[in-house]
Formats: structure tokens, sequence, C-alpha cells
């Protein structure tokens, strides 16, 4: 068993700044990383490399959906994944670090503040518009997610952070967070190894998939948002309970009322329709719900925007020339651009990090053909060229959000993103 880490220690190089809690399966700190950024940095208790069976399955898992994420428009609404890795301290232990959202509050927070401000005289039209923006920038969020085809799994007020952004259409920038035992659409998530396994989840914030033991999907998704629209455009979630029972009555039941908003809207024909659509969101049946796409360009709509926003599926390769430039970047903004062939080792990738020792003086190359950008593998290199967590050994053609790694397959290192630019 992993020991847990006190202030000051160093691993990997992020020095422990803080003991944050200790959850279900993992120690949570505040650490600082090469750059001095604070990291927030995860230890798993479970799963461990030598004790859980299905370990490796869950890395791959975990690899999987930051490639997704990564690749799409889910970038701009999840905190980044910085590193993965395994260390010994006590036991040897699997680390996940991501970026530390400062200057941010999460949902349940912003709401309450509100509420207070409210009962203390401030006006009530100008935290009804600040709803509608987290609604809005909300409802966007799970799109994206969901347009990756992830099922976050364990939506609720406390897993959605909020902080202001002048630079946003919304004002305000959404991290959602808490997405170990999130599920990819049409696999099974392998801590899933038995029938007495279960899908994480939060009352009162459960989708009936979740109170009929069976496999959340997007439209699960989708419940559980509808729940948190009512408590942030009504001021109260209808399935409100603390007994299990009673909130599965409450679930099958499809007993929401219409919702009665807080605030105006522009126009009652939206007002109405908006009504609509969070009360279908909580339909028992999966296939009756709307998609957070639909409600996000209702919500848009009802705001004066009255385009529907096209989803923008990410580039898997392109017609005609290849293009000029190939970036490699990392989930910290950290990247290397390329506009010819170049061979790849430690001195050049020592901007990424400290992860940069894995590799050898010539790893690899990134070599521009006349067909595409290909990632040409080194051979007899300490450790492996790795392209979305499978070793090469040949030159393998390279596409928009693809990852390039390091090491073993179950422990990749430097992990470092593949995006294409005209110029």
């Amino acid at each position: 068993m992993p020991r847990q880490l006190t202030p000051g220690e160093e691993i990997q190089g992020y020095i422990i700044v803080e003991h944050i809690t200790q959850g279900s399966s993992a120690h949570i700190y505040r650490a600082t990383g090469p750059d001095r950024r604070s990291i927030f940095l995860k230890q798993y208790t479970e799963p461990t490399p030598k004790g859980t069976d299905w370990y490796a399955g869950y890395v791959l898992h975990m690899d999987e959906m930051y490639r997704r994420i990564l690749a799409g428009r889910a970038r701009h609404y999840c905190v980044s994944r910085v590193a993965a890795f395994e260390a010994r301290v006590g036991g040897l232990a699997y680390y996940q670090a991501f970026e530390f959202v400062e200057r941010g509050m999460s949902l349940e927070a912003q709401i309450l503040e509100d509420e207070a401000a409210s009962a203390s005289g401030k006006r009530v039209d100008e935290w009804w518009r600040r709803r509608l923006a987290w609604a809005r920038v909300l409802t966007a969020g799970i799109a994206a997610l969901h347009e990756a085809e992830i099922v976050h799994c364990d939506l609720k007020l406390e897993n959605v952070y909020l902080r202001a952004d002048p630079h946003s259409k919304t004002g305000y920038q959404l991290k959602l967070i808490d997405m170990d035992r999130s599920l990819l659409v049409g696999r099974i998530a392998p801590w899933i190894t038995g029938p007495s396994d279960t899908y994480t989840g939060t009352m009162p914030w459960y989708s009936p998939e979740h109170v009929q033991g069976r496999t959340p999907v997007l439209a699960s998704d989708v419940f559980t948002l509808g729940l948190i629209l009512y408590r942030t455009l009504t001021g109260r979630n209808p399935y409100f309970t603390s007994i299990g029972k009673a909130y599965a009555d409450m679930v099958r039941g499809h007993i929401a009322p219409t919702p009665k908003f807080l605030g105006p809207f522009p126009d009652d024909g939206h007002r109405r329709e908006l009504g609509s659509f969070l009360r279908r969101a909580l339909a028992p049946d999966p296939k009756l719900r709307p998609s957070a796409q639909d409600i996000h360009a209702l919500l848009l709509e009802s705001a004066g925007k009255a385009e529907r926003p096209t989803p923008v599926p990410p580039r898997t390769g392109w017609s005609g020339s290849p293009p000029p430039r190939l970036v490699l970047e990392d989930g910290r903004g950290q990247c290397l651009d390329f506009g010819l062939t170049m061979p790849l080792g430690r001195r050049l990738l020592e901007s990424f990090g400290p992860d940069s020792r894995f590799t050898d003086a010539h790893q690899c190359t990134i070599e521009r053909r006349s067909d595409g950008w290909f990632l040409v593998p080194r051979s007899g290199t300490t450790n492996p060229t790795l392209l979305n967590g499978v070793q090469i050994a040949e030159p393998t053609q390279l596409r928009e959000g693809n990852i390039v790694a390091v090491g073993r397959p179950s422990a990749p290192k430097l992990q470092l993103t593949v995006r294409f630019r005209a110029k």
C-alpha cells in the first residue's frame, strides 16, 4: 500500500504542498510542478499496479479518455491531465497530475453564495443573468464531452467548477472534474468485473440507470444535467432526498413538476420550451430525453443567439497535400512546432518537463512526406516509442489528436498530442 506523502516531499519532479483529502480510491494533494505552477495530484490506493487485476485496463482506459478529450472540444471544458506515472513511496502506486483550478468555485458554492446575496437584497436580475450564463456554459461542456463519446457518470454540483472569464462568450469558464470512473461509450469499464460491481454516482443526482444497476449512457448524464439545471434555474432539485427508496420511487414516477424559473425570459415561448426540455430530461426512459446539445441550443436561442451551433468533429486526416506544420503539445499548453522532418530526443523535449528523461538522445523522428506526417521509431532505444498507447516498430502515419509517448503501454511517459496547422 502506498504511503501518504508529506509536504515538502518530491515525486517525479512534483513537490507536495499539502494533503487536501483522502477519497475512496486516492489521496489528493496540492503540489507544484517543475515550472512552479500548482498541480492537483492524485495518488491512487485503488487500482494499484501489483494488487488490482484490472489495473492495466484502467491505465489504458484513462489514456484513451484523455486522448478523446484532447482531440475535440471537450478539452476546453475538462481539467487538463498534465501527467500519469507510477512511483514507489511505501508501495508502488499510480499517479495522475491535473491542472489546479484556481480562482474558481464549484457550482454548488456559486449557487449558495448567490442565494445569500439575494437574501441580503442584491438585485435579482443580476444573479438571474449569471445563472443563465452558468446553464449555457454547463450544457456546452456536457455536449462537448458527449461528442467525445464519454459519459461523466458522476455529475453533481460539486464536480462542476466555474471561474469568471471576461474573454468567454458566457463570461465564465467551466471545468468538469472527478472523472476517475467516467465511461467510454461502447466499452466495458475495466473495474466492472462481476455482477456485484457498480458504477460511480451520487444521490440525489443518480440517473434511472444508476438506480436500476444498469450501465450509464450519455442520456444518463442528461438526466443528471436536468436535475442540476432545475437546481440552478428554479432553486431546487425536485428529487432531493437522502432516502434511497424514496429517490428511486420519485425517479420511476417522473413526478418532477414543470419548472417555475426564478427569473424572466425575453420570450415566453422559450420559457415554456425550456421547461418542457428539462422535464423531458428527467424521463425514466433514456430514449425520451433530449440531448445536451439540444438543451444548449435552446438556451442560446433564449439569450438572443438564434443560430444552433454545429458540432465540429475532430479531424482524422486531410485531402491533398499534408498540412505544412505539425505541432506536439502537452496538457499545459507547452508545444513544439515542426515544418520539416525533425529527429526527436531528450534535448529537444526538455521543454515538456521531467518526463523527457525517459527519452534517448535520438528517440524517434517526425517525418514529413508527400502523403502526410509520419512517426518513425528508432530501434534499440531505452524506452519504446508509443502511438496511442501502442508500441510501434515501423513508420506510422500521424492523425489529428494522436498521442505520442514513450515507455510501457500500461505507464506511458511524456504524452504529447498531435495537432496540425495550416501555417
